[in-house]
């Protein structure tokens, strides 16, 4: 039994639950509580990555913490009325082996956001549960489906790709000169206002350089009608592409040193769409898709904020390239409302969900051929599983060593962020099940012994509940919301009000850890 295992068994009874997660007797105080579910005979505790989508302007981000209404904070309870985790493991995260694959932000949004747990639940009617924990969810957050997955996976370190989209109204790519221009004449009919920025959270209190709601609500009548030239489109799509490749983005976050190495993080393609107009509002939108390896903090909007500077004459495309050096650079941040979590990518822990298959086919073949028994199986209608006998698999462990499972920390350790999705294989079973379906969805029964493939992105089922889920929910979203919370103009004026001078941040980081 490894060490992490053996302290959760070994839980100290005076540990209280995480601070972040509901109080449980207010949950219970709920007429939600009398409705919630229990599971039938055939649940069992097993782990699962859940994908979730949601709306993030309700919430400071997604991870639980102490004090701030969080998106897991939505879901654990959720999760705890469907009858998926048990009255004794509320609060304990760590009791159910949570995981997520991508920290987003407050007000940023997700498609295909991944969060594994062990979850008591039918696994041959996992489209049962998720309409149980939806029942449970507020109306912006919805679980999409479900994967089992073997009991070492962690859906941070198994995740070897991210794919974030940040949807940009063009009005944003005018003129630095315009649109400072037709908020200067907003301000100067408005007058100094105290805290007129406020609401935009782009000033600080008692400040008067800021043009208020009504203003805003003039200038956006001007700008939404603005349509893009292909001028500004092939330098917004040149910014985007200085970002490729690895780079570090000490000046794209906080708390970074030049030095520090997970400062540096490498982005595969950073690319433009073409523009097209939103019927609804008549804005025209630009769709921008990022896709890396891992981001840092407030990353991913500080360098669209950078690619919009150069678009709109406001930086030259070298001010970004300086951003990677020495020099300590106050960068802007583009607003939250545009930008959402997309895909996610499993490919080394899908690789060796495929190899664990073809191994345990290919050994039980040869078992059962040793033994003259028909190889494969008589066929089954396609809805009726096909037993392997048992007798046909060995008791043999050489082939599916774990040993990079959950119950090896040593090896696990030796993970990195470029490899790390190959860790996931798991000791073999004395049976298998194998239905009639394709080979990326056959999983085995017993626990840690799973042959099902996330693929999310190319399950026809599944592809049609994300696409609807974007295109429906978070993009009308975005569209509806940029006319009345104003965001984009509001940090807009915050850059007039308080304008960045980039030539003049010249000067240098000092020694790593302000020595």
């Amino acid at each position: 039994m490894s060490d992490n295992r053996q302290s959760w068994l070994e839980r100290d009874p005076n540990e209280e639950r995480h601070k972040g997660s509901y109080d449980l007797d207010l949950i219970k105080a709920s007429d939600a509580y009398q409705q919630r579910i229990t599971q039938e005979d055939g649940a069992v505790k097993r782990k699962y990555a859940v994908c979730f989508g949601y709306l993030g302007d309700n919430y400071q981000g997604l991870q639980i913490n102490p004090g701030a209404h969080t998106v897991e904070q939505e879901v654990e309870r959720a999760a705890f009325l469907a009858g998926g985790i048990q009255e004794c493991n509320f609060g304990y995260l760590h009791k159910i082996q949570f995981t997520r694959a991508a920290r987003t932000d407050a007000g940023v949004h997700a498609v295909t956001q991944c969060c594994a747990m062990k979850l008591s639940a039918n696994p041959n009617k996992k489209e049962v549960f998720i309409e149980q924990i939806n029942r449970f969810l507020p109306d912006d957050i919805r679980a999409l489906t479900m994967t089992r997955v073997s009991k070492g996976f962690n859906a941070k370190q198994h995740c070897t790709k991210r794919r974030y989209h940040y949807l940009l109204p063009t009005y944003t790519l005018l003129a630095s000169s315009e649109m400072n221009d037709l908020l200067k004449t907003q301000f100067d009919l408005q007058g100094p206002v105290v805290n007129a920025g406020r609401q935009g959270g782009y000033v600080e209190e008692n400040t008067r350089r800021s043009v208020g709601p009504a203003g805003l609500q003039n200038v956006y009548g001007q700008v939404k009608s603005h349509r893009s030239t292909s001028e500004q489109i092939a330098t917004l799509r040149a910014a985007l592409k200085s970002y490729e490749g690895t780079r570090a983005y000490h000046n794209f976050t906080t708390g970074k040193h030049p030095e520090d190495a997970n400062a540096k993080r490498f982005i595969i393609s950073f690319e433009a769409g073409e523009p097209f107009v939103d019927e609804g509002t008549g804005a025209e939108w630009v769709l921008l898709t990022v896709l890396g390896q891992s981001f840092l903090l407030n990353q991913i909007r500080k360098m669209v904020a950078m690619a919009v500077e150069v678009t709109r004459g406001a930086a030259q495309l070298s001010t970004i390239m300086d951003a990677f050096t020495n020099r300590k650079m106050d960068l802007p941040m583009a607003p939250a409302l545009g930008l959402y979590l997309g895909e996610l990518f499993f490919d080394g822990y899908n690789k060796k969900q495929r190899q664990q298959m073809e191994n345990d086919l290919r050994l039980a073949k040869k078992r059962a051929q040793a033994k003259g028994m028909v190889w494969p199986p008589p066929a089954a209608p396609a809805a009726v599983p096909v037993t392997v006998p048992a007798a046909a698999v060995a008791d043999d462990n050489t082939d599916h060593a774990g040993e990079d499972s959950a119950e090896n920390p040593a090896k696990r350790a030796k993970l990195n962020p470029t490899t790390e999705g190959e860790a996931a294989a798991e000791g073999a079973t004395s049976s298998s099940t194998v239905a009639a379906k394709p080979a990326a969805a056959v999983e085995k029964d017993d626990e840690g012994q799973c042959h099902e493939e996330i693929a999310w992105s190319s399950d026809p089922e599944t592809l049609k509940l994300t696409q609807a889920f974007r295109e429906g929910t978070i993009h009308q979203h975005i569209y509806q919301q940029d006319g009345k919370t104003l965001d984009f103009l509001y940090y807009f004026d915050y850059l007039r009000a308080y304008p960045h001078v980039y030539s003049e941040m010249t000067k240098p980081y000092g020694p790593p850890g302000g020595k």
